[in-house]
């Protein structure tokens, strides 16, 4: 059979983790800001890209991808999805290549069950600035489930304890506790906690919260993937907060960018762990506001 008989093969994993390399190495040579770094003004409703047909938020390494795109606003389309609403892509306009996971169900070879795998394809979806419309049909954007002002509300609700004092931002994993500058010291309250969710994102990781041991799955590099994890999941937790993150996460901004460069580029599949990890601890967080809301709303109820 001729090597030109059939399309060849797309690396999702690998292509998808070359896109997120080159924007972290802008970041180190060009001293650029990261892609889920934005500095933006929120009005408290999150700036997480969204489905125009649908919606629906993106998840996990879409959101990295469509954040890295670069555009103001937050809604995407499909070329067809576009076209259904009333809008047309201008010619020439470049798309954005993001994840879709197909899930195929397969036999496993030694015990002879049923088990789903899922497989990752690309599909193109178009910013809405990209577009040209006639008659636009207006979808409901999901909204952030809270809101700014509520920061201390959600992290009190988690039940992590936070201390205040000296000069330097940590978890203490065997004490269970986050250590934390007074809010003073940083340049604004921004700042303060978008440090705050970092540290946050790691104690997330306690073995009486989720339980995440990266040990196996990293080896020698489990510490620059939680550190990678805990990034990220400060920047989906402020998306959603309207948290407005400085541009570089640390003082050793290059010695971080380069730790994360040596675990992506020896594993393809990195990224799409971190991300997935990270969205996952940012969810948590958020459950546990709404658990709390959702029991005082019952007290109150009950009374």
């Amino acid at each position: 059979m001729s090597k030109y008989s059939k399309k060849a093969r797309v690396d999702v994993y690998a292509e998808t983790t070359n896109r997120i390399v080159k924007a972290i190495e802008s970041a180190l040579e060009d001293g650029t800001t990261l892609p889920w770094r934005k500095s933006w003004k929120s009005d408290g409703t999150g700036i997480l890209p969204v489905s125009g047909a649908t919606g629906k938020n993106y998840r996990g390494i879409n959101v990295l991808l469509l954040w890295s795109a670069g555009y103001g606003d937050t809604r995407w389309y499909t070329y067809n999805g576009a076209k259904k609403q009333g809008g047309q892509v201008r010619k020439g306009e470049k798309s954005e290549r993001i994840v879709h996971w197909r899930i195929v169900e397969v036999e496993d070879k030694e015990t002879g069950k049923k088990k789903q795998i899922p497989f990752p394809k690309f599909f193109s979806v178009f910013n809405r600035e990209q577009i040209d419309w006639e008659g636009e049909v207006e979808v409901e954007a999901e909204q952030a489930e809270i809101e700014r002002s509520d920061c201390q509300a959600v992290l009190d609700s988690t039940g992590i304890e936070v201390r205040h004092g000296g000069n330097r931002a940590f978890y203490n994993p065997s004490a269970d506790h986050v250590r934390l500058p007074h809010v003073e010291s940083f340049d604004s309250e921004d700042s303060y906690w978008s440090v705050a969710w970092h540290e946050v994102v790691h104690a997330t990781g306690h073995n009486d919260r989720l339980g995440r041991d990266l040990s196996g799955r990293f080896g020698d590099e489990s510490y620059a993937a939680e550190e990678l994890i805990a990034e990220l999941g400060a920047a989906f937790l402020c998306a959603n907060l309207g948290i407005e993150q400085d541009g570089e996460p640390r003082p050793d901004h290059a010695a971080y960018l380069q730790s994360w460069l040596k675990v992506l580029k020896n594993d393809k599949r990195a990224i799409f762990t971190a991300a997935k990890a990270a969205e996952k601890a940012a969810e948590w967080v958020i459950e546990q506001s709404n658990n709390v809301e959702q029991s005082v709303e019952l007290a109150a109820a009950a009374k």
